[in-house]
């Protein structure tokens, strides 16, 4: 869990200006690791991951990657 919110974060995010792929491709592969996250939660999260996820809403400054964790919780 804390690979996918960390991949969101650096490869996904507002902060990626070099990024080749269209807004749109963006919020796609965002929306699949969200799922990917609720899927590995939905199994069995640990108390890691899901201090993992606090973090990384405590942490996050882009409001469309915090509305997208937050639809998926």
């Amino acid at each position: 869990v804390q690979f996918l919110l960390d991949t969101l974060r650096i490869y996904y995010g507002s902060d990626c200006k070099y990024s080749e792929l269209s807004l749109d491709d963006i919020r796609t592969i965002r929306t699949s690791l969200y799922g990917l996250i609720k899927y590995f939660l939905c199994k069995g999260g640990t108390h890691e991951e899901i201090q993992s996820i606090m973090g990384y809403i405590a942490a996050i400054n882009e409001e469309e990657q915090l509305f997208g964790i937050l639809d998926m919780l």
